[in-house]
């Protein structure tokens, strides 16, 4: 697996869910959890079209796929 599109996508993800979640009133631990997981859920529903669809694999810097 390439890990280009998931250095790619990381920082814009964290920094989506992370705006909404630091508004909440709850712990730090409980604010920090919540980003790590949703941001890697949605950082991993992200990447499978990105590995599927020639166009996406090429604007990602990945080898396009043949057949």
């Amino acid at each position: 697996m390439n890990v280009l599109p998931f250095y790619i996508l990381h920082q814009t993800v964290i920094v989506a869910i992370a705006f909404y979640v630091v508004g909440w009133n709850l712990m730090v631990i409980e604010k920090y959890l919540i980003i790590v997981l949703a941001s890697f859920a949605m950082i991993c529903v992200l990447l499978y079209p990105v590995r599927q669809i020639n166009l996406l694999r090429f604007l990602f810097g990945m080898r396009l796929k043949r057949g």
